[in-house]
């Protein structure tokens, strides 16, 4: 799998179970976000390195990564190299709104 491809994984993970992240987990996100340079490769290792010491967000990255490369070898891609869908910038902003978008508003 592709470094983007575990960006592109840990992105939906962050929409469809959310419930995996806690409110402590998101701001270390953040922090994490925010000091990443634009590299897909260094945003790729630091989620991986991240997801590592919380098992359930682990497990479900490897899910998602195997379920990715499944879809892609039935439909006969297998390991073609293709345009990145996004810049890194891209991603690091993707990620930080995911964040924002899985918190529950404050009470007003």
């Amino acid at each position: 799998m592709s470094v983007e491809s575990t960006i592109q994984v840990f992105a939906q993970l962050q929409i469809d179970r959310s419930q995996l992240f806690s409110a402590e987990d998101k701001v270390e996100l953040e922090k994490l976000f925010a000091s990443l340079p634009n590299d897909y490769n260094a945003i790729a290792d630091a989620l991986s390195n991240w997801c590592r010491s919380r098992s359930a967000i682990y497990d479900a990255l490897l899910d998602g990564l195997e379920a990715l490369e499944d879809s892609h070898r039935a439909a006969g891609q297998g390991k073609v190299a293709k345009a990145p869908e996004h810049s890194p910038s891209d991603y690091k902003q993707i990620l930080l709104n995911n964040i924002v978008q899985s918190s529950p508003l404050p009470n007003s």
